[in-house]
């Protein structure tokens, strides 16, 4: 999982094996500015400290060998709506306020006035600055989504591929494969895909909003 160009976003990466005759994992997690902040906390939650909280609460998943990809994919997409919540969201609701303002007065004001100086220049570059900032952040974010669906996607067929009953009868012997565990795990994976395709809708949605801005910036200058 990588999102070089938006830094608040966890970058973080897995490489694993698995042992199917015994159900031990061995892995290796790496990450860097891997931050999340939950709503219920008033600290962030590292990768680290994510993965040890979910671990504590599936013990019953500890052989599973989806386990840690899924707690990766769901640590990403937490990432996601927090970084969308705090600055698209409220990013964008703050330009449409702006623009909206009934005041002609203060609007060029805030696209700095009536002169062409070098001040009013500026100011203008600020402001069609921030909102090209924020829509290529939403643009950023929707790819990562995409990325993030691909991933749970790409999940779902190895985990097709290790509840076939061939596999399962050659790896653990007939009837001994753990059924319950398998449709938890793809349920799981399932509700991360699902949100993720909502969440994609909405950030669509923050997209033809500030492209729309756009527009209405370059009418009014």
């Amino acid at each position: 999982m990588k999102s070089a160009t938006i830094p608040e976003l966890p970058s973080a990466g897995l490489s694993m094996s698995h042992s199917f005759t015994d159900g031990t994992t061995t892995a290796f997690v790496r990450g860097f500015n891997a931050v999340e902040r939950d709503a219920n906390y008033d600290q962030p939650h590292t990768l680290a400290s994510r993965f040890a909280s979910m671990l504590k609460h599936s013990l019953p998943l500890w052989k599973h060998p989806l386990l840690l990809p899924a707690i990766l994919l769901h640590h990403e997409l937490a990432g996601i709506r927090e970084y969308s919540r705090d600055k698209l969201r409220i990013g964008t609701q703050g330009i449409r306020q702006t623009l909206n303002t009934q005041e002609y007065e203060d609007l060029a004001e805030i696209l700095g006035g009536y002169n062409s100086d070098e001040a009013a220049r500026k100011k203008r570059s600020q402001f069609t600055t921030e909102v090209n900032n924020l829509l290529c952040g939403a643009i950023s974010i929707r790819r990562a989504l995409q990325v993030a669906r691909k991933s749970a996607n790409f999940l779902l067929g190895v985990l097709d591929e290790i509840s076939d009953s061939t596999f399962n009868d050659k790896v653990f012997g007939p009837g001994q494969a753990d059924e319950k565990a398998d449709q938890e795990i793809k349920d799981w994976i399932r509700a991360l895909d699902n949100g993720a395709a909502g969440f994609e809708v909405g950030i669509d949605a923050i997209i033809s909003t500030l492209g729309v801005q756009l527009d209405i910036v370059s009418q009014k200058m």
